[in-house]
């Protein structure tokens, strides 16, 4: 962790942060490489850790790592880079290790979502993980919206056509 930059020198200098050294004297030392960091006097890399939030780290010389930024995650240490959640999924902070999957009656349709959307009125999603919702089919309605299903239209009422939130009457 330490070096001398100089011929003679009677004192050796710490590595600075984002560099490190593994053997002894050496005139320079080396650049903490992406996915790793290493703090003043480091005799090594240290891969960004992943114990209490996920973390990575994409230029050399890091001196730290950086929380996954919201719409990614990473299970991974020593990441270079943290991974867009994949639609039907979300991540709305800073720091997941897993993306969070749509609950039923919500969906996401992009890569790197923050947050979840609601199905409308006369739409559902029925399955967690949704990328889309379906619109209710002919004489199925559903008034609320973040629906897990279509209620089908009681006796005397009908839905004439597909997506709607009511049931008329005949």
């Amino acid at each position: 962790g330490t070096y001398a930059s100089e011929i003679g020198r009677k004192v050796c200098n710490l590595c600075p942060g984002g560099q490190y050294q593994t053997l002894s004297g050496q005139s320079a030392c080396k650049s903490c490489e992406p996915g790793y960091f290493c703090e003043a006097g480091s005799t090594k890399m240290t891969p960004c850790p992943n114990d209490d939030i996920a973390t990575y780290s994409k230029s050399d010389e890091q001196n730290f790592c950086l929380a996954c930024p919201k719409g990614t995650a990473t299970s991974l240490t020593g990441q270079k880079e943290c991974q867009e959640c994949p639609p039907g999924f979300y991540a709305g902070r800073t720091g997941l290790k897993e993306c969070i999957a749509c609950p039923v009656g919500y969906f996401t349709n992009s890569s790197g979502s923050l947050e979840r959307t609601p199905c409308g009125v006369g739409e559902y999603a029925e399955k967690e993980q949704s990328r889309s919702c379906t619109p209710c089919d002919i004489g199925k309605f559903q008034p609320d919206s973040k629906g897990s299903s279509c209620t089908e239209c009681p006796r005397g009422k009908f839905a004439g056509n597909t997506g709607s939130f009511t049931s008329a009457r005949n």
